[in-house]
């Protein structure tokens, strides 16, 4: 046992069942929340690569020029 509520515990107590439900809803907002973090640090990270590429090509392309 660790600690967790059984199937037959669950369903014999309606409380449990609540803070069963609340405790799968916060893992439900902290998935969320992670997921969206980690997309806008994708996001950023690659648009500072485009930059970085474009600001690349725009200082050696009229060194290629001569």
């Amino acid at each position: 046992m660790d600690g967790r509520p059984s199937f037959r515990q669950v369903v014999s107590s309606p409380s449990s069942l609540a803070e069963t439900v609340s405790t799968s809803e916060y893992s439900c907002i902290a998935l969320s929340l992670s997921l969206s973090l980690s997309l806008s640090l994708s996001l950023s990270l690659s648009l500072s690569l485009s930059l970085l590429l474009a600001s690349h090509q725009y200082f050696t392309l009229p060194q290629l020029q001569y």
